[in-house]
């Protein structure tokens, strides 16, 4: 079980909280999320954000830095290193972190329920299966299905114009898809996973 690399949070007496559970790049949208619950809500809102962001210095308030990659690639490559975890890697980890859950147990003593905003929606995310929990924005399950890249292409393919595409099922079957295809489509080809 991975440990908290760094930790600055402090909790307010006057303040209701919400986490955010995502990369630090998009830290800064969650002012936006925090003045939006307390004009709704009649209360005063702040955050505390979970990332996988490891870095030497953290210029940001009340941060949790989590990552499930930290220990083996410290014992790989010695400390001070950067390392990332797939989303859904990170989010089964915060998910079952234990420091994490009793910071949440913490926070709904003081409240009655405790928003979750990701700004990827996965359903490794179990934390709002706790009681009192509850995820800001889409249905795990669903968001994961429509943002998957290959269901959009196979359910939209002929309802709406779209670029010519392939969908490989592994990396071998991805080389020899792009090795056929490149003879035909001379602009370039683009390569992303679901």
């Amino acid at each position: 079980m991975p440990s908290i690399y760094y930790s600055n949070f402090n909790i307010a007496e006057d303040t209701d909280y919400f986490l955010y559970i995502g990369e630090l790049k998009n830290y800064g949208l969650n002012q936006f999320l925090k003045e939006a619950l307390t004009r709704n809500l009649n209360r005063k809102f702040d955050f505390i954000a979970i990332v996988p962001d490891i870095f030497e210095q953290y210029n940001y308030n009340n941060i949790i830095a989590i990552n499930p990659q930290l220990d083996a690639y410290t014992e790989k490559h010695g400390p001070k290193v950067c390392c990332r975890a797939s989303a859904g890697e990170f989010l089964a980890c915060v998910s079952t972190n234990q420091k994490i859950r009793s910071l949440i147990k913490r926070i709904l003593l003081r409240q009655k329920e405790l928003f979750i905003y990701m700004y990827e929606s996965l359903p490794e995310m179990t934390l709002d299966e706790l009681p009192g929990v509850s995820i800001l924005g889409p249905d795990k399950h669903i968001a994961h299905k429509l943002n998957d890249k290959c269901y959009q292409f196979e359910s939209l393919q002929g309802r709406l114009p779209m670029v010519d595409f392939k969908v490989c099922e592994n990396f071998s079957d991805l080389i020899q898809t792009t090795d056929r295809l490149w003879a035909q489509w001379t602009d370039g080809i683009f390569v992303s996973l679901t």
